[in-house]
């Protein structure tokens, strides 16, 4: 497996100096492998939202990794149990402690409250989205709250695109690890690994730079492609600069992704097993096509 992450600040950033508000975190264990993307909120009062987004792949990478360390490799079915039942909980309070201790730090450092709105809690401030997946030696697990993309690409040429769907959520509005209730709103699922080609995470700013579907899943497959062919850090430089591109072009935000790819060797002879989903809360919506 060749597992790698990039973040690319979007055009209206760099125009309004703001920060890269988007995360993306990679890790590689002795029988797994951890990706996160993350998509801190624009909005004013998520003023410190990258700041959150980095503390939201940091705690999704030490849970995921801790749960893993935590059962025998070979209980798969398990592992994906403990993602589903415990790693919403889990994560979502060693965010809040990061979040916290930041908080403080800086409630000492200026000597003053810096929550302005009697509405909101210092958890408002750090809003992000969540996404998170551990491949291990048989399956895909993986996790998710807010918006963003989980994309499965297969060796048979179809693919799968998960995507969170809530019919009380109206314009750009997304669940947030921010929210009150967000231990309800998180989507948990897993799949067998046999027959993946590649495993996708990002955050909606790259989906949304096309005007189909067809042409993201044809760019996730040529970056498949390229890195088996030329290795990670080829490709990870020319999808940089493309990226830049779609944000100068497109819609102006972060993008990131975050991919697991099998190598050719790897996924040939693999066969296609039925998906096994397992819901957490609000289950994801899956558009499945049969070729790309």
């Amino acid at each position: 497996m060749k597992v790698f992450h990039c973040s690319i600040k979007g055009a209206s950033h760099e125009r309004s100096g703001l920060p890269c508000q988007d995360a993306s975190l990679s890790y590689s264990g002795d029988n797994y492998n951890i990706i996160a993307v993350a998509d801190g909120h624009g909005d004013p009062k998520h003023d410190l939202s990258e700041i959150g987004a980095k503390f939201a792949v940091e705690s999704a990478t030490d849970i995921l990794k801790k749960l893993a360390d935590d059962v025998a490799m070979q209980k798969d079915v398990l592992l994906s149990r403990m993602v589903k039942d415990d790693f919403p909980r889990l994560v979502l309070r060693r965010w809040r402690e990061l979040a916290n201790n930041d908080y403080r730090n800086r409630v000492l450092s200026s000597n003053k409250d810096t929550v302005s709105d009697e509405t909101d809690t210092p958890f408002t401030r750090y809003g992000t989205t969540l996404i998170a997946a551990i491949v291990t030696e048989t399956q895909v697990i993986y996790a998710q709250i807010g918006d963003g993309d989980i994309v499965l690409l297969r060796d048979d040429k179809s693919y799968e695109i998960f995507s969170p769907v809530d019919q009380n959520l109206v314009g750009g509005a997304t669940y947030s690890l921010s929210g009150n209730e967000a231990i309800r709103h998180f989507s948990c699922g897993s799949s067998s690994l046999a027959g993946i080609r590649g495993l996708f995470l990002s955050t909606d700013g790259l989906r949304n730079s096309y005007d189909d579907d067809s042409a993201f899943i044809r760019l996730l497959s040529a970056i498949a492609e390229m890195v088996d062919k030329d290795g990670i850090e080829v490709t990870k430089e020319v999808i940089i600069k493309q990226f830049v591109e779609f944000s100068k072009n497109g819609s102006g935000d972060d993008i990131t992704i975050a991919a697991i790819i099998a190598t050719s060797a790897q996924s040939e002879g693999a066969t296609l097993h039925k998906q096994d989903k397992n819901v957490c809360s609000m289950k994801p919506h899956a558009t499945s096509f049969v070729s790309y």
